[in-house]
């Protein structure tokens, strides 16, 4: 039993190392392109921003909403703004291929584990949330520096890339909260 902890442990640390190998090599990357690009490229601008989003979700399992940005308010499934905005619609694209392979983790665990599936869920929520506003902060530098090339394309992907999602992933998780809690303890993955 200890040796499959110690083994286990050993493979937690090793994926780790590679994730925060992985995380550097993107950013020393991203920040060539930068400067190869310039700042106010809507090009580097698209680019941060999805390399932002991958980062995130390379860090999925550590990062987590605070309660009151996290939890799901009881009028929220029946909020008519929902279906207003079209976030139903949009949930239905997002479960067809190919846009359907963009989170295949939350579709592998979705029928065994309701509390894992939460957990993916509030994972990619936060990750999509964390990206939102970092990009918003970009949003205001270029706002301030007159860089409107790159900031009408990326405040729009900004919308359709992680305010939507995250809409969306709230939608499912108050939709997977009201249902049993199962659980795939006899199943390996």
């Amino acid at each position: 039993m200890n040796r499959c902890l110690a083994n286990r442990d050993r493979r937690d640390l090793a994926g780790g190392a590679q994730r925060i190998a992985l995380a550097a090599a993107i950013l020393a990357g991203l920040a060539l392109w930068g400067y190869a690009a310039g700042p106010d490229s809507p090009w580097f601008a698209t680019t941060a921003g999805f390399t932002l989003l991958g980062l995130l979700d390379l860090a999925r399992y550590f990062v987590r909403l605070s309660p009151p940005l996290g939890g799901i308010r009881r009028w929220e499934p029946r909020s008519p703004l929902y279906r207003i905005l079209g976030v139903r619609a949009f949930g239905r694209l997002l479960r067809r291929p190919p846009l359907r392979l963009l989170n295949r983790h939350v579709y592998r665990v979705a029928s065994r584990d309701s509390n894992r599936l939460l957990r993916e869920l509030e994972g990619a929520e936060a990750a999509h949330t964390i990206a939102f506003l970092l990009v918003g902060v970009y949003l205001g530098l270029a706002a301030v520096e007159g860089w409107w090339r790159a900031f009408g394309g990326l405040a729009m992907l900004n919308l359709v890339v992680n305010l939507y999602p995250i809409l969306h992933l709230r939608l499912s998780r108050a939709r997977v909260a009201a249902l049993p809690a199962r659980s795939d303890r006899g199943h390996r993955q």
